[in-house]
């Protein structure tokens, strides 16, 4: 009888064993079982994590500073050549006014992150109402003055906050742009629909925009909207209906707490 129970605990070890290894195998499996860790020390811009689904406006990326809301990596000189940030004043990262006060095409009192470039990223607090997939889609701006075609390639991050590394390995990445593309201004923002699917599921996460391979490249912002699961194949016909958020009158403070041609979904 005893070694019967030995026999029956033992097995049930074995299968146990197999399903954890099971789950770790394929981003989706993965994906599921993150939380944000007790050790991230970023905190979201606004008093809550931004909510999903929805439109997750770019500027406002998590408050914790260098390597924990973002990784920026721009040369001194060009950043000193750039105007006063529009908000975040004390952040490197640059946020300009893309409104029709500098030609931009977006409505009067938008703002979104400028000078992007490959290799940094951002980070920001999400709070998931359902397990669900999307397929984002993504306001960019990205211009080259003799008419040929910048490469974007973009991706998402879903993990818990304690990745060093969130772009470049730590994590599965999916829900980016992977596309060659000339919107016309370096203001003239356009949208497009991401290469492929992200599943996020139910609860809160740390999720990491990374820049991969950009340049002359500014984002607005990227809308989630739910496509069921496995994903949706076609773009949708326009552009997101929700109102972006406009220019705030009064910013927190930010100081830390401790590749084919793509043709886009509207102009």
């Amino acid at each position: 009888m005893i070694g019967q129970s030995t026999c029956t605990v033992a097995l049930f070890c074995i299968l146990c064993a197999c399903a954890s290894a099971k789950s770790l195998r394929g981003g989706r499996h993965q994906q599921r079982r993150l939380k944000i860790s007790p050790d991230y020390q970023g905190t979201p811009y606004e008093a809550n994590p931004i909510a999903i689904p929805g439109m997750l406006q770019v500027e406002l990326f998590d408050k914790g500073g260098e390597g924990v809301g973002y990784h920026d990596i721009k040369d001194p000189a060009a950043k000193a050549k750039a105007p006063p940030n529009v908000i975040r004043q004390d952040s490197p990262i640059q946020i300009n006014d893309e409104g029709p006060d500098v030609n931009g095409s977006e409505a009067v009192g938008q703002i979104g992150i400028g000078m992007g470039i490959g290799g940094e990223w951002l980070r920001y607090t999400i709070e998931a109402t359902e397990t669900a997939t999307y397929r984002p889609i993504w306001r960019i701006a990205t211009y080259d003055p003799k008419g040929g075609d910048n490469v974007v390639q973009t991706n998402l991050a879903l993990g818990t906050g304690a990745e060093a590394n969130p772009c470049t390995g730590d994590l599965p990445v999916a829900g980016g742009l992977d596309i060659k593309v000339n919107t016309g201004g370096y203001k003239t923002f356009k949208s497009y629909t991401s290469k492929d699917p992200i599943t996020i599921p139910k609860g809160a996460h740390v999720l990491t925009v990374c820049l991969s391979d950009v340049v002359d490249f500014e984002m607005n912002y990227i809308d989630f909207e739910v496509v069921g699961e496995g994903g949706a194949t076609e773009a949708p016909s326009a552009a997101p209906s929700i109102a972006p958020s406009v220019m705030p009158s009064a910013a927190p403070s930010d100081a830390p707490s401790a590749a084919p041609s793509a043709a886009p979904v509207a102009a």
